[in-house]
């Protein structure tokens, strides 16, 4: 896994979260980020525009494969 980033995350999610990292790798820890409903400009630094779904603030529609969410990419 090169980078799990989580959008949208509600409040108690980044509670457990901060519980949670202690016991785990600091590798590990280093790859997960967590962003509030500022997270376009973050993920638009990890990912093309044009990759990046509509959905999270990108140009990606994923049409020919019957959009973003069914199409498995990424």
């Amino acid at each position: 896994m090169a980078q799990l980033a989580i959008v949208n995350a509600p409040m108690g999610f980044s509670t457990i979260w901060n519980v949670m990292k202690p016991w785990l790798a600091k590798e590990t820890v280093a790859k997960v980020a967590i962003y509030g409903s500022d997270y376009r400009r973050a993920l638009l630094e990890l990912i093309d525009e044009e990759a990046l779904p509509a959905s999270l603030g990108g140009k990606c529609t994923c049409e020919d494969q019957g959009g973003c969410m069914m199409s498995n990419a990424g």
